[in-house]
């Protein structure tokens, strides 16, 4: 299970980074970056979960919306 695991975001990684530079060649990105911050947020918020990070209730869905630079190393 745990190379499963590790493949799984291995794989998830190098999507995520083709996903960006298609983003990046977009005359209008705005909205795929607001829906990207979103997938990213909405991992934050369930590993704080699992974790059972005291505050992660009061972690937003949708914010912050991140620069397109800043995606790259979330």
């Amino acid at each position: 299970m745990k190379q499963y695991l590790i493949e799984t975001f291995q794989y998830n990684d190098y999507a995520n980074k083709l996903a960006l530079a298609k983003i990046r060649d977009l005359p209008e990105k705005d909205e795929c970056i607001r829906f990207f911050s979103h997938l990213i947020n909405s991992m934050n918020k369930w590993l704080a979960r699992i974790e059972q990070t005291h505050d992660y209730a009061a972690l937003d869905w949708w914010l912050p919306v991140y620069d397109i630079d800043g995606l790259a190393s979330k």
